[in-house]
């Protein structure tokens, strides 16, 4: 048991340094740095498999989550020009709808307008 608890706790440790780097770790990480552990612990027998991985993850308090939008390393340096432009269009903006109305200002970004009805 010594040898499963030591597996947990390198890889945990090699799972903290991976997040702090700020990259992305899939299952199949957690697996490898498992397999190596146990290579470390002379622990031939040792198989990191899925329910390893989800019980790991659990213990840990580790949860899985789907990126939606990636996000590259030049756009996360840009963000202040970024935060600069938009509070730059919401500074053009908020006179438009003060002069129409607000009723009449739609965010098309995020609407759904159908042109021809659809069958259900």
């Amino acid at each position: 048991m010594d040898k499963w608890v030591a597996i947990r706790e390198l890889t945990l440790k090699e799972f903290e340094k991976a997040l702090e780097v700020g990259g992305s770790i899939h299952d199949v990480d957690l697996q490898q740095w498992a397999m190596e552990a146990a290579g470390q612990i002379d622990l031939p027998d040792f198989k990191a498999c899925h329910s390893w991985v989800t019980n790991f993850k659990k213990m840990n308090r580790i949860c899985s989550r789907k990126i939606t939008k990636l996000v590259s390393r030049a756009n996360f340096k840009k963000q202040d020009v970024l935060k600069e432009k938009a509070e730059e269009f919401v500074a053009d903006v908020k006179p438009l709808i003060e002069k129409f109305g607000p009723k009449n200002v739609y965010n098309t970004d995020q609407s759904g307008f159908n042109q021809e009805m659809c069958s259900g």
